[in-house]
């Protein structure tokens, strides 16, 4: 649907920035979100010298978007790796940066603990 979604939205913005200067301080349509790349294959035959063995993902915050985004990739065969990224302040638990840092921080190492765990 095309009710408040900034790409369906941009032909009739006169002022993205204005639009998206209006989004920030306001209630998320939701508390998080995942983007998932999945595992690259590198697809590099056993004979070269140099193949790829680990990536990150990530993408900025957004004031449009959940509050806290988790970014997953893997190499086929390697890691799995995830970063998370959010926009300070739009966790809306009223913590100076340093304190949410410590939330964020706790949220990765339960994550951690959870991947240990299916290990």
């Amino acid at each position: 649907r095309l009710h408040d979604q900034p790409i369906g939205l941009l032909r009739y913005a006169p002022s993205i920035r204005k639009w998206t200067l209006s989004k920030v301080g306001k209630s998320r349509d939701s508390s998080f979100g995942i983007s998932n790349v999945g595992a690259f294959d590198a697809g590099v035959a056993e004979k070269e010298s140099a193949k790829i063995t680990k990536m990150v993902f990530a993408q900025p915050g957004s004031v449009a978007s959940s509050p806290i985004t988790f970014n997953v990739i893997a190499v086929k065969g390697g890691d799995l790796v995830y970063t998370v990224t959010w926009q300070p302040g739009s966790l809306g638990l009223g913590l100076s940066e340093e304190q949410e840092d410590k939330v964020v921080d706790e949220i990765c190492a339960s994550v951690d603990r959870g991947f240990k765990d299916l290990a």
